[in-house]
């Protein structure tokens, strides 16, 4: 007598496998974006450290002692240099949501001697320097959905 026995799953077993590595991909992917925002705050936090320490050699190699103006002058992913040549940062950063070299960070010099930057922060609603309300003047760039401001001044 020949044993008629049917192996495999059934299809509730397998809707239910289905239904739990789908489960599983949109945790991961609601994990990923939120981790791919926080890497471009960190970027624009280090970037805008960057402009400030270039400042600096900018304000230290004019006399007398002044920040420039605006970046109305500086093209993003290009060196930027100081009024004697002399370079300044190898490559201008761009925002990382930017298309491209399109985009600059905010900047303001109320007097020559002190000056604003800010950047639009996706993730990072707490830490030094980040705050819930814009600087004046600020305003955000194109698709930007700002959670926060990260914002350093001088003095």
């Amino acid at each position: 007598m020949k044993n008629n026995l049917y192996q495999g799953f059934s299809l509730i077993e397998l809707l239910v496998v289905i239904a739990m590595i789908g489960f599983l991909v949109a945790v991961g992917v609601a994990n990923y974006n939120q981790a791919r925002k926080k890497a471009r705050d960190s970027k624009r936090m280090n970037d805008l450290k960057a402009i400030q320490t270039a400042l600096e050699l900018y304000k230290q190699s004019v006399q007398p002692p002044v920040y420039p103006a605006n970046f109305a002058a500086i093209t993003p992913c290009q060196q930027w240099t100081g009024p004697n040549n002399e370079p300044l940062m190898k490559s201008f950063p761009a925002d990382p949501m930017g298309n491209g070299c399109t985009y600059k960070y905010f900047y303001n010099r109320p007097t020559t001697l002190t000056y604003t930057l800010a950047a639009c922060m996706e993730a990072n609603k707490q830490g030094p320097n980040i705050t819930s309300s814009p600087p004046a003047g600020f305003s955000s760039p194109e698709g930007a959905q700002c959670q926060a401001y990260y914002v350093l001044n001088e003095p």
